[in-house]
């Protein structure tokens, strides 16, 4: 039932696949105002420590967004002002030239346009890695019965400046690492390697070192593309059966 659920949104939510060529807004979308009850939907919040060096949003600068809420599942939210906090796992808005926040925890998903494409969000506790449900979301790279999904996952680094020496920072700083998924049934699985690659998929009768070999691509460049390619070759495949 999970896995229904997880494909049954990543295909309604905002009416497309992940990254597809859309840079207007969904025309049903509503606008979201600071008179549409923000007390229920977004909050204020304490601005971050001075001596915290970078920034916790996926992009620096904002973008035209809709979110999905929970609890108003058949209704889009626009914004023309919006950010994904990647390390609050929070929706940063402006409204009325204020900055609001919007908990990750209330939302299924969110878009956000980006250089002419339409970048597709999943709450990551749709899916279960390692048996545990992950905070806040992925992006769906490529949809269908085996899905990729990319994590942006941002931390504080704390300083590390040694007095005596009189080396190191002296600030905490945010630092982000990205890492791919496989998704089957609900189900995570951690691509970092080309042996990574050929072990998922062998367990699927799926040859994809003859994939990548026929299609001569670099595995070490071309990474996102090689996870990609591989999960649409499949899903096309089991299509056809």
């Amino acid at each position: 039932m999970k896995y229904f659920f997880t494909i049954l949104l990543a295909h309604t939510l905002f009416g497309a696949k992940g990254q597809a060529h859309d840079p207007e807004m969904q025309k049903n979308a509503v606008i979201l105002n600071s008179r549409m009850t923000p007390s229920s939907l977004v909050r204020t919040r304490t601005k971050q420590k001075e001596a915290l060096k970078g920034n916790p949003f996926l992009f620096q600068e904002s973008k035209k967004g809709i979110v999905k809420i929970k609890h108003h599942y058949n209704k889009e939210y626009a914004f023309a002002n919006m950010r994904y906090d990647a390390f609050n796992h929070e929706i940063e808005v402006v409204l009325e030239n204020k900055k609001r926040y919007i908990r990750g925890t209330d939302l299924n998903g969110f878009a956000l346009y980006h250089e002419g494409k339409r970048l597709l969000f999943i709450n990551a506790n749709h899916y279960s890695f390692k048996n545990t449900k992950l905070q806040g979301f992925v992006q769906l790279i490529e949809d269908g019965g085996v899905q990729l999904v990319k994590r942006v996952k941002i931390d504080i680094l704390k300083s590390n400046y040694n007095v005596a020496l009189n080396v190191g920072n002296n600030f905490d700083k945010f630092i982000r690492k990205t890492t791919y998924f496989y998704a089957h049934k609900g189900v995570l699985y951690q691509v970092k390697s080309k042996k990574d690659l050929y072990r998922f998929f062998s367990k699927r009768n799926f040859n994809a070192k003859t994939v990548m070999k026929q299609h001569k691509i670099k595995f070490r460049k071309q990474k996102e593309q090689t996870f990609q390619l591989l999960a649409r070759t499949y899903n096309a495949q089991v299509a056809n059966k």
